[in-house]
């Protein structure tokens, strides 16, 4: 088995996940980060979250105005702008690579269905990808449903505007898997 740790960045209205950016990090060392030309964009230069800790780190420069934004050619990530199409089979041909592979993710469910969608509808996945994602946050909410013993735990954290790990703004492969391995190590 192979754990591949897997990050995304997206704007969330309750009703449209437009993703933003992928990467994914092998227990292997092998890594993988790409940004979506055509992608959430639009709604992330309009979201206060993203646009403090998320497009900073993108290869995108907003307009002055505040509204708007426009590709960032110079930035050292703008070679990693893709479509959509060409993120699906890089990160097919990534996972697909991996022996065994196992995926994690800081909430899972969040990162699991950017993953899926790639793809169209659930029965569409590729059979390299694991239908099953795993989950590096612990079970149970500290102090509420943990059972007494169970080790430490993060804060409650109520939304998803607060989840983020320290690692998310400009996830940079090599800081997923740190962030994972040391969330993980913690927990033991």
């Amino acid at each position: 088995m192979s754990k591949v740790f897997l990050d995304t960045e997206f704007p969330d209205d309750g009703r449209l996940i437009a993703p933003l950016s992928v990467a994914l990090v092998s227990e292997t060392g092998a890594e993988y980060y790409a940004v979506f030309a055509d992608g959430g964009m639009d709604a992330a230069a309009e979201d206060e979250w993203l646009r403090a800790y998320v497009i900073p780190h993108l290869p995108v420069a907003l307009a002055a105005s505040g509204s708007g934004w426009a590709w960032d050619t110079a930035h050292a990530d703008y070679p990693r702008v893709r479509p959509r199409a060409r993120i699906a089979a890089e990160v097919r041909a990534f996972i697909g690579g991996q022996p065994e592979p196992e995926v994690w993710a800081y909430y899972s469910p969040y990162d699991a269905v950017v993953l899926c969608q790639l793809y169209g509808p659930m029965n569409a996945l590729p059979a390299e990808i694991p239908m099953f994602t795993r989950d590096l946050m612990p079970r149970g909410r500290p102090g509420r449903d943990r059972p007494p013993g169970a080790g430490p735990a993060h804060p409650p954290r109520p939304a998803r505007r607060t989840t983020r790990p320290p690692h998310r703004p400009g996830h940079r492969p090599h800081q997923v898997k740190e962030h994972c391995d040391r969330d993980h190590r913690s927990r033991r």
